[in-house]
């Protein structure tokens, strides 16, 4: 049975550090405030296992890079590697530096200003460095892929347009939930794999044809064009200056800056 402060746990690991206040934004959130899921000092290194914030070097990077590139290249691109660093993972006392980035380990009894976390010797940094290298290669050859980045946009766009109309099954007779709110309900939530396409697609209602129309051309690989690359200074102002722009200007934006 999970108790609150478990569920507390679990969302301290997603995001990598006690979470905060209610009501506030955890983007942005530099305030150092204390883990409640495993409180204590001697429990702190339980949430570098699924979201390193002092390596950078976790199950979860493991896990996606090993099954992404199983399944594109039928091939696992760190399979040599995992049991190495499983192997060798250990707990001792480190510091971090203000990026949270390094970390030094230290032999004194004062560990005051330093952090129980998972470390390596210093024989497994080829290791770790290939680990990072390959996780690089495949970000530039997979994961922002122009066309890997066009079918996630084709997938968002189908899900945006079924929103409104597309209603889920719930636990609670008679209730229905959208896309959007699914996580409410556990098997709602259950019910969001990849056949939610298939389902928009078997969907006879009027109001999903613009999504079913998309789906097809999603399903027979007709992904959206690359038309061009802009470099992003500063992505806040970047933002602000699209949202100030009228549609007829986001166009011709476009068609100027496009290779066609």
């Amino acid at each position: 049975v999970l108790t609150s402060r478990d569920w507390i746990f679990i969302k301290e690991c997603v995001v990598a550090s006690p979470l905060p206040p209610k009501g506030v934004s955890h983007k942005g959130n530099n305030a150092r405030g204390q883990f409640v899921g495993r409180p204590g000092r001697l429990k702190e290194f339980l949430y570098d296992v699924v979201s390193n914030r002092h390596s950078g070097l976790d199950v979860d990077k493991m896990d996606y890079l090993a099954r992404d590139t199983l399944h594109a290249f039928g091939v696992n691109g760190i399979a040599d590697i995992i049991p190495k660093l499983l192997e060798k993972a250990c707990v001792a006392w480190g510091r971090s530096n203000d990026s949270d980035s390094e970390t030094s380990i230290e032999t004194k009894d004062d560990h005051s200003s330093m952090h129980l976390m998972i470390c390596y010797p210093d024989t497994m940094t080829h290791n770790i460095l290939t680990f990072f290298e390959r996780r690089y290669k495949e970000h530039q050859r997979l994961y922002t892929h122009p066309k890997t980045q066009a079918a996630n946009y084709m997938i968002c766009d189908i899900l945006l347009l079924s929103e409104p109309f597309l209603l889920l099954n719930t636990d609670n007779e008679g209730q229905r939930l959208p896309i959007s709110r699914a996580m409410l309900d556990p098997t709602c939530y259950l019910g969001l794999r990849d056949s939610i396409v298939d389902i928009i697609l078997s969907s006879d209602k009027d109001e999903l044809r613009p999504a079913r129309e998309l789906a097809r051309k999603f399903q027979a690989h007709e992904f959206y064009k690359k038309i061009g690359n802009t470099i992003v200074i500063s992505a806040q102002r970047w933002h602000e200056a699209l949202w100030q722009m009228s549609e007829s200007e986001i166009e011709k934006a476009i068609l100027e800056g496009s290779d066609l």
